[in-house]
């Protein structure tokens, strides 16, 4: 059970201004909750960088730098030399799959410690692990792989574009679900669709925050990396530090906002 105090009197506004507040109490007796988004972006970094060395990009900080900071787009503009070689198609698919479990071993012992005394250090059981990489298998494959597998030229990149807009929000609370309340990644994304149907206009407004923040970010950093003669090597590290810390901060938001959502 998700610890969150709230007025028994309030509602509405007050209900949301109460979950804000608590949320931010428990991100500020945590400080080092950024940590484990923290690992899994360094991890995510190295995954790309076994990619695209073998996808034969040139090996060299500076190129390495900008390929990493929009590597989907890298991909993408890559796709060819990717799916021509069977080597790099195949570490590609390795390293996604690992990714998945990685992701799934990290996040999970993260959204309890987000909500409870203590820092989880490690998932639960196996059966959870499985089943939020699974779910992180499908969606990183509706809103990644298969978007940026569509040629750029024409309407299908940008419908593709929208589409994983809407195919996000309706995940939104699906890996939040497997880890609270124990469900399967099919059960997970239906239970998702049922709590954004219950409060879709706060849900909808977090999520556009969200894209908001990033599109700064992403931003911010686009024009160094356009206009620098070279990369600092702490620099591409002060990005995922960034990230990492954008991202403690939405997660705290979210689950918080998912456990109110799911007891009205």
């Amino acid at each position: 059970m998700i610890y969150l105090r709230r007025q028994q009197s309030g509602a509405g506004g007050e209900e949301i201004a109460e979950v804000l507040r608590s949320a931010w109490r428990r991100l500020w007796r945590k400080q080092l909750l950024f940590l484990y988004p923290f690992v899994l972006a360094v991890l995510n970094s190295i995954a790309f960088l076994a990619i695209y060395t073998a996808m034969g990009g040139p090996v060299r900080w500076e190129a390495f730098a900008h390929a990493n900071f929009s590597r989907w787009l890298y991909i993408h503009e890559h796709l060819d030399d990717l799916t021509r070689s069977f080597s790099a198609l195949a570490i590609a698919a390795l390293l996604g799959v690992a990714m998945c479990a990685a992701a799934a071993m990290i996040r999970a012992p993260f959204f309890r410690a987000i909500v409870g005394l203590g820092y989880p250090i490690a998932p639960r059981s196996r059966t959870e692990t499985l089943r939020l990489a699974l779910l992180y298998l499908v969606t990183y494959t509706l809103t990644l792989i298969i978007p940026y597998s569509i040629p750029g030229e024409g309407i299908a990149f940008q419908v593709a574009g929208l589409a994983t807009l809407v195919i996000a929000l309706v995940l939104i609370f699906s890996d939040y679900v497997v880890v609270f309340e124990d469900l399967g990644p099919w059960q997970a994304i239906k239970r998702s669709a049922v709590l954004l149907r219950a409060g879709w206009i706060p849900v909808l407004l977090l999520f556009a925050t969200a894209l908001l923040l990033w599109q700064i970010i992403y931003t911010i950093y686009g024009n160094y990396y356009d206009q620098a003669n070279g990369v600092f090597a702490l620099f591409p590290l002060s990005r995922l530090l960034v990230q990492s810390l954008v991202t403690t901060i939405l997660d705290v938001v979210l689950i918080f906002t998912y456990d109110h959502l799911r007891k009205i």
